[in-house]
């Protein structure tokens, strides 16, 4: 995911629970991750057993809905099939995956939305008639880019403000899709206003006014907006924190909640704040392979820990406070593991689930961690801080399936491979050689001999 590359560390000393602990026993743990399986690809059974309290289900039309053409409803119909096959109380705490993947698109086009609104309100319909608790909403670009004002083929014709209006008015028409289909529906978004940087001294008019040079997610504070606005006074709406992904400390998670429902308020209209205080809750991420290091990636704070005994610790920690300070939910995203074929390629897939639960049951239980990770956190802290990093934009093409040679694990692009970075411990020698298939890139390659100092300006130009 693309935060990966740009969250910051919250530092904090203390390792005690604060006050934000609701009731034992009503927090939920929810996996998502690139196992996600289909409805007709899970059974009573294997839900039942699983560690988990809920999951994201993908549907089985693929990613895309966000198209110009309607997805017949017959499709829809076999996810709920299928999911009325299940029998199992977690399915009330699990969600329907959207991604925001489209080819090409244009917020003004009347007759293309209509077609997206179709489908979208037929999500809903699934995740209504299947039991499930509500939406996953990732809004993540991995091919045209949505939200990026620069990138709009019509912002010629358009302001930034012009897009806000009229993504505020996508939002809403979202919203009300979805409410269609399933009033009071929960939207567990991966990230929400918490996605965004607050400048200096900001109002709701200079907040906004900032978001037209973000790169990725210019447009995306004003679609939620209007979902926020077009939302019942029944429907749910969950800022997924992404973020926490980097928490490493127990007041990374208090701050982060702080700062998603009080400063980022300043994005929303002041007519809305109290409905965003009714409406908008809390929940955090825990990403298992940065932290278990599954990539041997200089890129992960896990890479920096000593061993598995030590990142299984960390684990269960952000758990933890994971728990304590979401309304209701945490999810777990992992790329290596399945959890549901219980396939994990050179790792303890029970060791790791036993982790999961030792802070599942602590925190329910109100007890303090039985193994407090916070020295080995600070050891490994002072080398991932020194880490460099190397990066800027690639010119000339977008979405380009780009390859590192001899870096892999290191290196990595985002934002429809428009920007790329590469990460490495302090002091290090190295080559960049990005290769792409039918495409040159000038230059050919950067070396970086002992290198102490990040550098966030170097640039590749491709070509065919």
């Amino acid at each position: 995911l693309s935060l990966l590359f740009g969250a910051s560390l919250l530092v904090s000393a203390c390792n005690q629970a604060s006050s934000i602990i609701k009731t034992p026993g009503t927090k939920k743990i929810i996996e998502f991750g690139w196992d996600k399986p289909r409805p007709d690809q899970l059974t009573s059974a294997k839900l039942e057993q699983s560690i988990f309290d809920g999951v994201v289900f993908r549907s089985i039309i693929g990613d895309k809905i966000i198209v110009p053409q309607i997805i017949p409803e017959h499709d829809f119909d076999l996810d709920i099939s299928a999911l009325k096959k299940i029998n199992s109380s977690k399915l009330a705490n699990s969600f329907y995956l959207i991604n925001v993947n489209s080819d090409t698109w244009d917020w003004f086009d009347d007759t293309i939305w209509a077609a997206a609104e179709q489908n979208l309100f037929q999500h809903a319909r699934v995740a209504k008639q299947g039991g499930l608790r509500g939406i996953m909403f990732d809004p993540e670009v991995y091919q045209f880019d949505l939200w990026a004002y620069a990138s709009q083929p019509q912002k010629s014709g358009h302001s930034f403000q012009a897009f806000e209006t009229q993504l505020r008015k996508r939002g809403a028409q979202t919203m009300r899709a979805f409410e269609r289909a399933y009033p009071g529906i929960t939207i567990l978004s991966l990230y929400a206003f918490s996605a965004f940087e607050i400048p200096p001294n900001a109002t709701y008019q200079s907040a906004h006014a900032s978001l037209e040079t973000n790169g990725s997610l210019g447009l995306y504070a004003a679609f939620t907006e209007g979902m926020l606005e077009a939302a019942s006074d029944q429907a749910v709406l969950i800022d997924g924190n992404e973020t926490s992904y980097y928490h490493f400390h127990p007041n990374d998670f208090d701050a982060a909640r702080t700062y998603a429902l009080n400063d980022a308020q300043v994005f929303v209209a002041p007519a809305l704040h109290a409905k965003f205080n009714r409406q908008f809750k809390f929940s955090n991420a825990i990403y298992i392979d940065g932290t278990m290091n599954f990539f041997d990636s200089a890129r992960f704070f896990g890479y920096y820990l000593q061993n598995d005994v030590e990142r299984y610790n960390l684990i269960a920690h952000n758990i933890y406070h994971g728990l304590r300070v979401s309304d209701e939910f945490v999810w777990v995203y992992s790329e290596t593991p399945n959890w549901w074929t219980r396939t994990l390629p050179n790792g303890d897939l029970s060791a790791l689930e036993n982790a999961i639960k030792r802070g599942k049951l602590e925190q329910q239980s109100n007890k303090p961690l039985s193994q407090d990770p916070s020295a080995a956190v600070a050891r490994a802290e002072t080398a991932f801080k020194a880490r460099v990093d190397v990066g800027g934009d690639i010119l000339g093409m977008t979405g380009l399936q780009i390859s590192f040679s001899g870096l892999e694990t290191h290196c990595a692009t985002w934002n429809n491979a428009q920007r790329w970075s590469c990460t490495r411990p302090n002091n290090s020698s190295f080559t960049v050689t990005p290769t792409a298939p039918g495409v040159t890139f000038e230059p050919a390659s950067m070396t970086f001999s002992n290198l102490t100092k990040s550098n966030w300006s170097l640039k590749f130009q491709a070509k065919k």
